[in-house]
């Protein structure tokens, strides 16, 4: 226990890399609670867990390398939204529901067992035209 003590206070007193572990560990824990209290208490989000796991992801030893990190995640973020809205859009709000039923039609000549047969793959309200 006096081990324990003792490398707490080399750790606050002292730069190296136990002061280091335990600053980005109480960033960490800042920040993740400040998300979960934000995502849960003021946006009403029914499971708020995404929230401090973004902000652990995003942090650094300093300031200005979780800046870094939070502009690399947030772009990375935006950017994979684009793809799919892109990609969304040139499929259309029923290309999922086009393919499955071209597919089924061909692996199922007659039309009444193709619909039936892709009702069962697909979730209710998918193949609605």
């Amino acid at each position: 226990m006096a081990g324990l003590g003792q490398w707490w206070r080399r750790a606050l007193k002292s730069a190296g890399h136990g002061r280091y572990a335990v600053l980005l560990i109480a960033k960490s824990t800042l920040a993740a609670t400040i998300a979960w209290v934000i995502s849960y208490e003021f946006l009403h989000a029914k499971s708020p867990a995404f929230a401090p796991f973004s902000a652990v992801l995003i942090m650094q030893v300093t300031v200005y390398q979780s800046m870094v990190q939070a502009l690399r995640y947030v772009s990375a973020v935006t950017a994979g939204v684009a793809v799919q809205g892109v990609l969304g859009f040139l499929a259309g709000p029923h290309g999922l529901s086009a393919h499955a039923t071209s597919q089924c039609r061909i692996q199922h000549p007659r039309p009444r067992s193709c619909i039936m047969r892709a009702a069962q793959c697909y979730p209710p309200g998918l193949l609605r035209g």
